[in-house]
């Protein structure tokens, strides 16, 4: 049997076998990268609100800081402080956070009420027991900020912990 034009057009050819490639020029492929590269950080935390802890001794008081080292511009931020009397009598202390650090804050709360600029007196302790300070910020301008958190007992020993947060924006 003779095969008619009539019986080709019931199958066309079948496609040439072409292997699948993306091509793109050196400026789109940069594009991708910076277009994927945030989302990809953020899955991956690092823009996530993180908190660092110091534990440091001044006298008979054990210093527990809780320091936030990422927060985004506008959220809340909190610097939490616990005085922890391992001595076996009542003491005092005095708790200060440097100006700078509190600088670029939008709001700030210091709990207990500070008697001077960023510095409460806390006390007294008793042997065993625990006090807390709390610096409640919200965050403004981004970029670094960094300062000085000092615990001095009631004999004049001190402790200094260097504070750095970094504000997202």
């Amino acid at each position: 049997m003779t095969t008619t034009s009539l019986d080709r057009a019931d199958h066309p050819p079948s496609p040439p076998k072409l292997r699948p490639r993306l091509h793109l020029p050196r400026a789109q492929w940069l594009g991708l990268l910076l277009f994927t590269l945030p989302p990809a950080l953020a899955l991956g935390g690092l823009f996530d609100a993180h908190e660092e802890h110091v534990t440091r001794r001044v006298g008979p008081l054990e210093v527990h800081a809780e320091i936030p080292q990422r927060v985004r511009q506008n959220r809340y931020a909190m610097v939490q402080i616990d005085l922890v009397n391992r001595g076996d009598r009542a003491t005092r202390a005095e708790v200060a956070i440097s100006p700078e650090y509190v600088r670029e804050a939008i709001a700030v709360e210091m709990t207990p009420a500070p008697r001077r600029a960023w510095a409460s007196d806390v006390g007294p302790i008793e042997p065993g027991e625990r006090a807390r300070v709390v610096l409640e910020l919200q965050a403004d301008g981004a970029g670094p900020h960094a300062g000085v958190l000092r615990v001095r007992d009631e004999s004049g020993e001190e402790t200094r912990i260097e504070l750095s947060t970094f504000v997202f924006p």
